[in-house]
């Protein structure tokens, strides 16, 4: 072949298509973070595109109204979104580990260098608040016609993104609080059910259970120990007795729900504390044909702005939209997701003086669960109840408007500036805490952590009672404040509770009996 030939076969090389920054998936250091060194270029990443939904998703019709799988299709992620992933993964060296079109999730696999250089961006190993993690300053990107169909890349940052939502009892205190089952019968939760046909599924970040310790409470509270299943996701299953703190927090978790109702099923989901873990674990959830939750309990989050949460954890803005998402999917599937509101005041633990909503209680897809102190006289009578706000062993009720979720419509009579939380409260404060058993020991618990799962067991009862799918119940909890304890005493700091929705308690304390009737009420007539 002569030079001139050769010359005319040669083509030019193709144009580097335009690359444009990945709106909100900017994850800044967080104060007092130390770049130590670049991540180790051969390490192995699984990353998550989570693509957007074709069409907007509603916001959730409210009780008894639910999507059907085949309604929902047409929120899943279509074939040509998928094909351009996997397209840019080919490009780029990675490999597509899966596909899930129907909660618009692409997995890919590379090396830290193959994902440095596909999303723009360079991983580090960082540290902040003692905490060792995989990190990135700047802002990922991708090829603008791709670009425009993700909602977030989730992965490159192995950051923590929550932390749990449970206030132990001094040491010493011992075990001398409530048992579940008295909280429930001081808000009068309904008599003749205990939950059967209904599944309860907790996602926890983290820690683990041991069967001898759940065994020991509910010989304690005289109940069998409930059915409970352990899902792994992302490489993380039950695994006690390396964390005792998570632990305590996991065993709170499942002893409060399975005990306010023993005869429902109790599924526990285990994933990594990062943004991408939570995001798949709510889908993995909400999605789960085969346990089938209706009820979630979350005892975990952090304050919505990351630049001002205490290190390491926080949330990016994508990943705040892809979870707020994912809890809206779940939402309109007919799932109810209880998420404790935070227990450090309005404050939500930050430091600049103002008041802060917690993440993913202010998603208006969930129910926030804030906190109250529940007094009675140890014969099974209420004596009074109020706020929970700092008392002596320290802590608050979470609550505050969203600088980041509108006004929902089952709150647009409030005149608030942004989504309020919480919603609903139970007792919470930690002097009047819940006996719990966990790695072996006895102990006293509070924190909101505790009245997510309380709500989720009372949701479970109610299930079974009105025999039939109850749908996204938070705007029928805004339409019937009579099935409510209103609290009208405490403040959290910023926020005074009083006469009917606050952001302290929300609309208050159940009355279990009260909001069966009006639930029953409610149904559609079945033929």
């Amino acid at each position: 072949m002569n030079a001139l030939s050769a010359l005319g076969n040669t083509r030019p090389p193709a144009a580097k298509e335009d690359r444009v920054e990945l709106p909100g998936s900017s994850f800044p250091a967080p104060p007092g973070s130390v770049s130590r060194k670049a991540a180790n270029p051969a390490e192995p990443l699984t990353v998550s595109l989570i693509l957007k939904s074709p069409k907007p998703l509603p916001d959730a019709a409210g009780p008894f109204k639910q999507m059907s799988a085949e309604e929902h299709k047409q929120y899943e992620a279509s074939p040509a979104q998928i094909e351009q992933v996997r397209r840019f993964a080919k490009t780029n060296g990675l490999s597509v580990a899966s596909v899930d079109a129907e909660t618009r999730t692409v997995k890919l696999q590379g090396t830290v260098a193959d994902c440095d250089k596909a999303f723009g961006v360079k991983l580090n190993q960082m540290q902040a608040g003692g905490k060792s993690f995989r990190g990135y300053q700047g802002t990922a990107s991708l090829p603008r016609s791709l670009a425009s169909q993700v909602e977030g890349v989730f992965g490159l940052s192995d950051r923590a993104a929550v932390r749990p939502r449970a206030v132990m009892a001094p040491k010493g205190f011992g075990g001398s609080g409530y048992m579940a089952p008295e909280v429930g019968q001081l808000y009068n939760f309904p008599k003749g059910v205990d939950g059967t046909g209904q599944t309860i599924g907790i996602i926890e970040f983290g820690g683990g259970y041991n069967q001898a310790d759940l065994k020991r409470y509910f010989d304690k509270a005289g109940l069998p120990v409930p059915k409970i299943t352990s899902v792994g996701i992302d490489g993380v299953d039950n695994k006690p007795n390396v964390d005792n703190d998570v632990d305590g927090e996991v065993a709170l978790d499942i002893e409060v729900a399975g005990s306010v109702a023993p005869g429902a099923n109790v599924v526990v989901y285990f994933a990594p504390d990062t943004e991408q873990g939570f995001i798949d674990a709510i889908n993995t959830a909400a999605h789960d044909k085969v346990n089938n939750p209706k009820t979630l309990s979350i005892s975990w989050g952090s304050p919505e702005d990351s630049k001002n949460d205490p290190p390491p954890s926080g949330w990016s803005d994508a990943g705040r939209t892809a979870v707020d998402q994912a809890c809206k999917d779940a939402a309109n599937l007919g799932v109810n997701i209880f998420v404790a509101s935070g227990d450090d005041g309005s404050a939500d633990g930050t430091h600049d003086g103002k008041p802060h909503a917690d993440m993913p209680a202010s998603s208006p897809s969930v129910v926030a669960v804030g906190g109250t102190r529940l007094d009675s006289d140890g014969a099974g009578h209420k004596t009074g109840e109020v706020a929970w706000g700092d008392g002596s062993w320290g802590g608050a009720s979470g609550g505050g408007i969203s600088k980041d979720f509108p006004v929902p419509d089952f709150q647009k009579d409030l005149k608030l500036t942004g989504r309020g939380t919480p919603d609903v409260a139970g007792n919470a404060a930690p002097e009047t805490g819940y006996d719990v058993i966990w790695d072996g020991s006895e102990q006293s618990i509070g924190g909101t952590s505790a009245s997510a799962p309380l709500w989720a067991g009372l949701t479970a009862l109610l299930g079974q009672g009105v025999g039939q799918p109850l749908g996204y119940l938070n705007p029928f909890y805004y339409q019937h404040p009579e099935a409510f304890n209103d609290i009208t005493e405490g403040n959290n700091g910023a926020y005074k509770a009083g006469p009917g929705w606050d952001a302290v308690t929300g609309m208050g304390s159940p009355d279990g009996g009260k909001m069966l009737a009006a639930l029953k009420a409610q149904a559609p007539k079945q033929s």
